[in-house]
């Protein structure tokens, strides 16, 4: 059982005939036991993780544009 968090998404799945993004990607090898546990809110440590992941990102960025300007 699939469940989408929006309408839209479960109506254009419907209508293409597909499965989620994230299933669709991983070509549904997951049970659906990983699936709920993916679905989990985030601790705060991850949340933190990914926020200086994606500071570090942006950082390297704008350093690539700074280099290519010079």
């Amino acid at each position: 059982m699939l469940t989408y968090s929006r309408k839209s998404a479960f109506d254009r799945a419907v209508g293409n005939n597909t499965v989620c993004k994230s299933c669709a990607q991983m070509d549904r090898k997951l049970t659906m036991e990983t699936i709920t546990k993916m679905q989990q809110p985030k601790t705060i440590q991850h949340k933190r993780k990914i926020s200086r992941g994606i500071q570090k990102w942006w950082d390297d960025k704008r350093e690539g544009e700074w280099l290519s300007l010079d």
